[in-house]
């Protein structure tokens, strides 16, 4: 009989287990490996040992883009594992089914404009998937103008790197377009037209 018991005790936590909890977003490890820890502190009892391009389940959105740890549930296949915490800086390719989630984490995670050009142009690929998914929603002009502001960026450093003009002029047409599309956000006018003012100082100097 006390066999019985715990063999129903254990199959009840392996199926307590395998719940997934709802999740805010998800993220990508970007680190060579990661582990999932019980508690955020670094001597904390592992729950899961990751590898680069798990994906995890977030339960807790990030404040900081330097916050430490990030309250996470990882998933494979049917198996589900306890929820745990993960370094924030250990992933990446943060994403959500919800638009405001979505651009949040986007523009929480969008690189410092002194950045490499990579790391700019890789932004600039993740605006261009959250617009072809949510480019409808409110927050699709709010997204078109960040693609128009860094793509006025790059125009700006090839032009002053002394790139031919064909080359930073293609930027310099993106983000005229993106700005047109984010002109239909209300309450962008202000930061629209200071962008559009600079956008047409460039071609002037052109």
């Amino acid at each position: 009989m006390g066999v019985l018991i715990v063999a129903a005790l254990i199959g009840h936590s392996i199926r307590s287990a395998a719940h997934l909890s709802p999740a805010a977003g998800s993220a990508e490890v970007v680190a060579f490996s990661s582990r999932v820890l019980a508690s955020s502190n670094p001597g904390a009892k592992e729950i899961a040992s990751l590898k680069r391009g798990a994906r995890v389940n977030i339960l807790r959105l990030p404040d900081a883009r330097d916050q430490q740890w990030v309250e996470v549930q990882y998933g494979a296949g049917a198996k589900a594992y306890t929820p745990g915490f993960v370094p924030v800086a250990d992933l990446g390719n943060w994403s959500s089914d919800k638009p405001d989630t979505a651009l949040y984490l986007l523009q929480l995670f969008s690189p410092a404009d002194s950045a490499p050009e990579a790391e700019i142009q890789a932004h600039l690929e993740r605006l261009d998937a959250f617009v072809s998914r949510f480019g409808s929603t409110p927050q699709g002009p709010l997204a078109n103008f960040e693609r128009a502001r860094f793509n006025l960026l790059l125009a700006e450093r090839g032009k002053q790197a002394g790139q031919p003009a064909e080359i930073w002029q293609q930027r310099l047409d993106a983000a005229t377009v993106d700005l047109a599309m984010a002109a239909a956000g209300a309450d962008l006018g202000p930061k629209v037209e200071s962008l559009r003012q600079q956008l047409e100082a460039l071609k002037e100097k052109q």
